[in-house]
């Protein structure tokens, strides 16, 4: 398989690396060299652009971070669309609006290249071997074709229904993390206020299933901090922040498509600034 994956980050870099090790030839490309580099040592070609991409692939992951990125990606100049084949196929990772999916498939279309949307969920902390779960939407044809791209990474694989259903999926799915962080955050200030250890309220929500691994992760991470978060944490959590709330906007949106009201989900985007960034006494 002529793979091609674009968007090396914390978890496009780990799925690519999955490609290369199980023997597909694999093409890369990311903005910053950092992914590329590791990439490459283990013997991936490092294209310039994503259109160079599309030149040596015939299916293409595509794991950015914005709705924007992904159509400019696509569809932006040296895009995948300005080279890709007829059949090619572009799975799109990223965690966007399904009327971007569906923007992106028309403009795919008219060049006669499919797309496949397939979010992507950590199952575990690890980075290697098959530790996602990924949620599929588009034709019959197209999910068994994508089959083969996600294997080297997948811990499962669900089948959502038609084009953009997966990405539907998938925001519901943030939603419920989100959620979580809420309860988590305000569980934990209010142990603190009350003049407890927090990491007395971490063990009864871990012992009685309260606490998801990720919900653990977060209030073990609060635990090492005091004040709010600054230098090069502050930068970081300042990233996750907005992508949480572009996630949640994206969950209003959907459900006001559908005529649904969401009041915790208005909540949680209120307070994922406070979640990330908010001082911890």
């Amino acid at each position: 398989m002529k793979a091609g994956f674009i968007g090396l980050g914390h978890i496009g870099r780990g799925m690519a690396r999955e490609l290369v090790k199980a023997g597909h030839e694999t093409t890369v490309y990311d903005l910053m060299p950092e992914g590329a580099a590791e990439l490459a040592a283990l013997g991936a070609r490092v294209a310039a652009s994503p259109a160079a991409v599309a030149e040596a692939s015939g299916i293409i992951g595509v794991c950015v971070r914005t709705d924007q990125d992904v159509l400019d990606v696509i569809d932006g100049e040296n895009g995948i669309l300005s080279t890709a084949r007829p059949g090619t196929l572009i799975v799109i990772h990223s965690t966007v609006r399904p009327s971007t999916v569906h923007a992106a498939a028309e403009l795919a279309m008219a060049r006669g290249v499919r797309v496949v949307d397939a979010p992507i969920s950590r199952g575990s902390h690890g980075t290697e071997g098959k530790t996602i779960i990924y949620m599929l939407g588009g034709s019959d044809d197209d999910v068994e074709a994508v089959r083969p791209f996600v294997d080297p990474s997948a811990m499962q694989v669900i089948v959502a229904g038609g084009l953009g259903a997966a990405m539907v999926l998938k925001i519901c799915n943030n939603l419920v993390t989100y959620l979580e962080f809420v309860a988590a955050t305000e569980a934990d200030q209010l142990a603190r206020r009350a003049g407890l250890d927090p990491s007395l309220l971490l063990s009864v929500l871990t012992a009685n299933g309260n606490a998801t691994p990720t919900m653990q992760a977060m209030m073990k991470n609060r635990l090492t901090m005091t004040g709010a978060p600054t230098g090069a944490a502050r930068t970081a959590f300042e990233g996750f922040a907005a992508i949480a709330e572009k996630d949640l906007d994206c969950a209003l949106e959907v459900a006001a498509e559908v005529g649904l009201d969401l009041p915790g989900a208005a909540l949680a985007r209120q307070q994922m600034r406070a979640v990330y960034l908010g001082n911890v006494e």
